[in-house]
């Protein structure tokens, strides 16, 4: 198995003796949790693991490209994290199952938020990704109770204006959760939707001032994108 890979060999000698393989594909951003997630995997008789994705946009890509049956998909991750991976792929394809894999305990629900079939803490067994996983394969086909597009525009307005934010704030701030840009694509694109300048400068002083407003600590991207998640989660 190589990031990006597909698992050959398993799918055919599954097909010899008739046993049906549930397609796997794995996101995840540390080399060494991916490459054990995925040998763990492989020793289930009826899994087959066709892709590893080292980030969330990888992990796009590769749903488009292999046509897993479920992704595990992990949260915290570059250039798209699992929840706007998680988004992407099941609007494409409804039909694959993603499992969203957080370190964060008062994250473990979020996969309602995300159209995921599921959310697991990384403190659960191997065991128990398993049996999660044998039941999105289950479902395939079905709509889950858990699988709901976010529609964010509203959470975020409510928290604009409890957090008094100003207009170049609520913006910074929905470009910021809604996705990957940098600062100086949001500032690109504020500089056009508003029709007059927006700096890199006047994005960051802005973005720094919605932390301290919605007080966020750590003062970082991920950090607010959580807060977010969370005000969200608790509408």
């Amino acid at each position: 198995m190589v990031d990006g890979g597909m698992c050959l060999a398993c799918s055919h000698d599954r097909r010899v003796i008739g046993m049906p393989d549930i397609r796997l594909l794995v996101a995840e951003d540390s080399t060494l949790v991916r490459g054990l997630l995925a040998q763990h995997l492989e020793r289930e008789e009826d899994f087959c693991v066709v892709g590893v994705a080292r980030n969330g946009r990888e992990a796009v890509d590769l749903a488009a490209k292999l046509h897993p049956d479920v992704v595990v998909m992990d949260l915290d991750m570059p250039l798209l994290n699992g929840v706007q991976a998680t988004e992407r792929i099941t609007a494409q394809y409804p039909y694959i199952k993603v499992i969203l894999l957080t370190a964060h305990d008062d994250l473990a629900s979020i996969g309602r938020f995300s159209g995921a079939f599921a959310s697991l803490n990384k403190g659960s067994t191997t065991q128990d990704l398993v049996t999660e996983i044998r039941r999105a394969h289950a479902a395939k086909g079905r709509t889950t109770p858990e699988s709901v597009v976010t529609d964010y525009s509203t959470p975020l307005e409510l928290l604009s204006i409890r957090s008094g934010l100003t207009g170049l704030e609520k913006s910074v701030l929905v470009a910021v959760v809604e996705a990957e840009h940098t600062i100086e694509q949001i500032a690109a694109g504020l500089a056009k939707e508003l029709n007059k300048k927006v700096t890199v400068s006047s994005v960051k002083h802005a973005l720094g001032r919605v932390m301290n407003k919605l007080h966020v600590e750590p003062r970082t991207r991920a950090a607010l994108v959580k807060h977010v998640l969370e005000f969200v989660q608790n509408q």
